[in-house]
């Protein structure tokens, strides 16, 4: 099986979040990434089953969700941030 690829903003996400999980807030802070970019993000990190989301899941309520990397995906979430190095 070959390992997902990233986008960038993805990829800058999942790095921030490997390191500590977080609210929207500081993750935007973070990663620099407007409200509208971390949203297309986070949902490709959901669509890969690499982050849990928790709460209002929108680009308007960008600050409202909690964010973790999911347990299940540490290894790779290590493997792909290592990759892009």
């Amino acid at each position: 099986m070959r390992p997902p690829s990233l986008s960038d903003d993805a990829a800058t996400t999942l790095e921030v979040l490997r390191q500590q999980a977080m609210d929207g807030y500081r993750l935007q802070s973070r990663t620099a990434l407007k409200p509208e970019d971390l949203f297309k993000a986070l949902r490709e990190l959901q669509s890969q089953d690499l982050v849990l989301i928790k709460g209002p899941f929108a680009p308007d309520r960008i600050g409202d969700i909690y964010v973790s990397v999911l347990p299940a995906a540490l290894q790779l979430a290590d493997f792909l941030i290592s990759s892009r190095r």
